[in-house]
């Protein structure tokens, strides 16, 4: 990817950001990669965010105050009837 390009996602990505109360991650792509748990938290109104992926670092998340749902790692206590 051109450094034009990589401007020009980092932008997107931005203003896809910017005041969102939560960011669902439904697909692995690789530019999904370049979002920083700091840019996520700064940027959004509510951190709020559902990896449907897997793709960011649980535990990372855990050391901000985004809140992380990674769909199917367990993160809830369900008491079983």
């Amino acid at each position: 990817m051109t450094p034009c390009a990589r401007w020009a996602l980092r932008l997107t990505q931005d203003r896809a950001l910017a005041k969102a109360d939560c960011v669902a991650i439904l697909t692995r792509h690789r530019d999904y990669g370049a979002l920083t748990l700091e840019r996520m938290q700064a940027s959004m109104r509510t951190p709020v965010v559902v990896d449907g992926r897997n793709l960011l670092d649980d535990g990372a998340c855990q050391t901000t105050e985004i809140i992380y749902r990674g769909i199917g790692k367990g993160q809830f206590d369900v008491p079983l009837a």
